[in-house]
């Protein structure tokens, strides 16, 4: 399986964007919002009057209701379908907009609701939005990118675009339409069950607009590196328990970093003094704290032929500081 993503969509004229509060005024939602959660509240306060009551059958009535609300309150930050689901055709209308978790979709009502307001670019909006994230500024920090600065050259470009960029609901409707798309397919490609900030964040930088593509050069990453680097970002943080193939497929397991009393299997006896000045990068590579490499796939391939091959079997990595020469070496535990 390739591990570059290939957005290749066939059918994306079968998916629809529909979701209501999307295109509510701010007040409006604000409302709908107020009007929930005192009706949830009403509820959980019969539900309780019911449970303690002394009536016969009415307990088992609180019961019910304080198990539904329960249910209600686990799932509220989660999706109405899968991923899984919109590709096999059981989600109605084949809505992508019914497959993004609650962040995702308050995300994307922010960024919305601010480019209405100020006619800045809605692009440049979320990206800059997602980037509060702390997945997805790990992934770019992964990258080298100075998080700090790239915020602040987003701040700058959204700017640049105040009062420039005022367009229809039609055509906001069809910018998050196309956007939640492309979040769909590469959600499907990390394996995710739902279209999370850090599928938005891929997609957006997958859609080839000028302003967030001038951005990415300008900090030299690319799209393959950022999908990558989610991936990474997220499994690190606990999220994932096997990577997809953009990281070549490789699965890990949680693991304790063993005791540096014995740490050399190949010799099978302490190594104290050792273990001052070194660091066991395959004991690292097992708890899942070393090892991503990012790019320099030729480099890396060359090096494991040159490992691997018959006489001398000696490496020199040269190169200026920070290009990726410890985190190939740290690559090899795996």
């Amino acid at each position: 399986m390739s591990s570059k993503f290939s957005p290749h969509q066939p059918n994306q004229t079968n998916f629809s964007f529909h979701r209501r509060i999307l295109w509510m005024s701010p007040f409006s939602r604000s409302l709908v919002r107020v009007i929930s959660y005192s009706f949830v509240i009403v509820i959980l306060g019969v539900a309780v009057a019911l449970l303690i009551s002394s009536a016969p059958g009415l307990n088992w009535v609180g019961a019910f209701l304080v198990l539904t609300i329960g249910d209600y309150l686990i799932h509220f930050r989660s999706a109405h379908y899968k991923v899984s689901q919109l590709f096999s055709g059981r989600v109605p209308q084949n809505n992508v907009a019914l497959c993004l978790n609650r962040e995702a979709l308050s995300t994307l009502t922010l960024a919305l609701e601010r480019a209405a307001l100020t006619g800045e670019n809605f692009h440049l909006i979320l990206v800059s939005l997602l980037t509060e994230k702390d997945s997805v500024a790990r992934a770019l920090e992964r990258l080298e990118v100075n998080v700090k600065e790239f915020k602040n050259k987003l701040a700058e470009e959204i700017e640049k675009t105040v009062g420039k960029e005022k367009i229809s609901r039609e055509e906001f409707k069809e910018l998050t339409r196309k956007l939640a798309i492309a979040a769909a397919y590469i959600s499907k490609f990390h394996l995710e069950e739902e279209i999370g900030g850090e599928s938005l964040f891929c997609a957006v930088t997958l859609v080839n607009i000028p302003q967030v593509k001038r951005i990415l050069d300008l900090f030299s990453v690319s799209f393959d590196d950022i999908n990558a680097a989610i991936v990474f970002a997220k499994f690190a943080f606990g999220r994932k328990s096997e990577l997809p193939a953009v990281t070549g497929g490789f699965a890990l397991k949680k693991a304790r970093v063993r005791s540096h009393r014995v740490n050399r299997t190949f010799t099978s006896r302490p190594t104290p003094f050792l273990n001052r000045f070194s660091v066991d990068l395959t004991d690292l590579a097992r708890a899942g704290t070393a090892g991503f490499l990012i790019g320099h796939e030729k480099e890396y391939e060359r090096m494991i032929d040159i490992l691997a091959g018959e006489g001398k079997h000696s490496v020199l990595l040269v190169g200026e500081p920070g290009i990726g020469k410890e985190t190939m070496i740290s690559h090899l535990a795996f």
